[in-house]
């Protein structure tokens, strides 16, 4: 019971407290005047309508979309180490 509250916490909380400051930190590339707090509250706000608003069913596509999306950018990366790496080329 005890690490199923602490899985809980710390994926509500500190996994959560990540990714916003993350966001923020890049869209204040975007907005440079705009205060970090402000930033951090419109994207929490967005994120919670957004799954308020869609459901479940919302969150699990955009989830399937950006699993998508890291895949080929896995394989993008790979395909280019590999071939900076000269591997796979005839020599």
């Amino acid at each position: 019971m005890h690490f199923a509250l602490l899985t809980l916490f710390l994926n509500v909380l500190v996994d959560s407290a990540g990714v916003l400051y993350s966001g923020s930190l890049v869209c204040q590339l975007l907005f440079p005047h705009w205060p970090l707090w402000t930033i951090v509250a419109v994207l929490a706000g967005a994120a919670g309508l957004y799954a308020a608003l869609g459901g479940l069913r919302a969150v699990i596509y955009t989830e399937a979309v950006q699993a998508m999306v890291l895949m080929v950018g896995a394989l993008m990366i790979s395909i280019g180490a590999f071939h900076r790496a000269g591997v796979g080329t005839q020599s």
